[in-house]
């Protein structure tokens, strides 16, 4: 993929020519390698894990809110426990 090659640039040559060297260049370094690879590791790691991963963070929203009210502002209990949880998100 060098000089000389099939689909090196030439300069002087019409743009169709090194359009078509450029294009073939990006399919076979990128698109037909890497990207579509890292595309279908996405998907089946999405696939695999994604359901599990969303679950748990459902599991989670709730308990991170539990010390807040109404609108996102903090509860005001009286209790010593809503008030350490409270200390410990400052």
């Amino acid at each position: 993929m060098g000089a000389g090659t099939g689909i090196s640039y030439v300069p002087g040559a019409p743009l169709a020519t090194n359009l078509s060297s450029f294009l073939l260049y990006s399919l076979l370094t990128s698109t037909a390698g890497w990207d579509t690879l890292r595309a279908v590791i996405t998907i089946i790691g999405i696939a695999v894990v994604g359901r599990a991963i969303l679950a748990a963070l459902r599991r989670v929203k709730p308990v991170s809110s539990a010390a807040l009210g109404p609108g996102g502002h903090a509860a005001h209990t009286g209790s010593a426990q809503a008030r350490d949880q409270l200390q410990l998100r400052v």
